[in-house]
């Protein structure tokens, strides 16, 4: 058979030739933005809004983004019981570890709080070290059946500490109060708060078959913490770390973006990319 009797050829496979790394189009990306929810609403908030301060000057934009991503509203503010003043739910724009970010603020359900740090992918790694640093979640100590006399020597000891002190009832209700023989007033069902070290620690008591109390401390306070429960209550407590969930979201991304993986990135694009640009070929 001659050269001329075949068969007309299919189309040759497609071979990845020197051009196909190149960049085909975006995946495009200029902004990421780090998300983390975590229990503790007021105190969280309070907290978090302080380190930032402490970076540098913080702008309250509006209270939320609209759907050109621009900021729009008033920012919900919450004062506390000595006069400082932070946002609750509102977005801003403040300098983080030296990167330029917007930051969103959300109360969820609950005591729950959602802060997105929108950020330059270069600046992720310094926004993240901020986030491990001063948003961390509380660990939870839990104490069985403390003793009235107990509970008043640990107020103590927290007062003497405390650069600030609150009680609430608990979701917000009014504390419950009783006269002890000795004159003194005691929460008997009450939310505590103490600002200590430039941390909150909250303490749930209930006096209620005997008492319960739950305290909510930062990692880095929870070792004192435990051992001023032990010396003042006189029951061993239980420790454990409370759960918190985060996410990074990413918008458009460019091959730019992507650092190193040459191998994975021309694989991707033979493979993946190329069959949609050019269907016909395969």
């Amino acid at each position: 058979m001659s050269e001329t009797d075949q068969a007309p050829l299919a189309p040759p496979p497609f071979s990845p030739g020197p051009s196909s790394s190149a960049a085909p189009g975006p995946i495009a990306a200029r902004e990421i933005a780090l998300v983390r929810q975590v229990k503790g609403l007021h105190r969280v908030a309070r907290a978090f809004y302080e380190s930032l301060l402490r970076q540098g000057r913080v702008v309250l934009l509006g209270e939320r983004w609209d759907f050109r991503d621009k900021p729009e509203g008033a920012p919900q503010l919450q004062q506390d019981p000595d006069g400082f003043v932070y946002p609750i739910r509102a977005v801003m724009k403040a300098e983080i570890n030296g990167a330029l970010c917007h930051i969103q603020l959300e109360p969820g359900f609950g005591e729950n709080l959602t802060v997105r740090i929108r950020c330059a992918p270069a600046d992720l790694a310094r926004v993240e070290t901020f986030l491990q640093a001063h948003l961390q979640e509380p660990m939870t100590i839990y104490v069985p059946q403390p003793s009235l006399s107990g509970m008043l020597r640990l107020l103590d000891q927290l007062r003497r500490r405390a650069t600030m002190t609150r009680i609430q009832g608990p979701e917000g209700s009014a504390p419950t109060f009783a006269l002890h023989p000795s004159g003194r007033l005691i929460p008997l069902r009450a939310r505590i708060e103490v600002y200590i070290n430039e941390a909150w620690v909250s303490l749930d008591w209930e006096n209620v078959w005997e008492g319960k109390l739950r305290v909510e401390t930062p990692p880095a306070l929870a070792e004192e913490i435990g051992a001023l429960l032990a010396r003042t209550v006189g029951r061993r407590p239980r420790v454990r770390s409370s759960s918190s969930s985060a996410a990074v979201e990413v918008g458009e991304v460019d091959w730019d973006d992507l650092g190193g993986l040459e191998a994975m990135r021309a694989e991707l694009q033979n493979w993946i990319i190329e069959p949609l640009r050019n269907p016909g070929i395969f």
